[in-house]
């Protein structure tokens, strides 16, 4: 699909079954070419609002070229403590997004 805006973060929150304190996380890369190289293999960071903070590395398959689809789709499960509001983050290379967690 042809992308041409400018890249950006959609966050959201989905719970997860009948598990208590517990929600999946869901970023999505929506803007740009799909094959945008400033998109590939990058390093990207979760904060889950509750001093967790989870790092994960570009895994570069190949270096890039103009054929290369870049993953847009994100999720994290995350299971809270307590209940409570929450800011949860997603950093993907240059952009990032936030979004508020409510644990009932």
């Amino acid at each position: 699909m042809h992308r041409a805006t400018i890249p950006a973060v959609i966050l959201w929150v989905e719970p997860v079954g009948n598990a208590d304190f517990t929600v999946k996380l869901r970023a999505e890369i929506v803007g740009g070419l799909d094959n945008n190289s400033n998109l590939y293999c990058q390093s990207f960071r979760w904060w889950l609002g509750n001093g967790i903070e989870m790092s994960y590395d570009g895994l570069c398959a190949h270096a890039w070229n103009a054929d290369v689809i870049n993953d847009r789709e994100y999720e994290q499960v995350v299971t809270y403590d307590a209940p409570g509001t929450y800011e949860a983050s997603f950093e993907f290379g240059p952009i990032s997004g936030t979004t508020t967690v409510t644990i009932p």
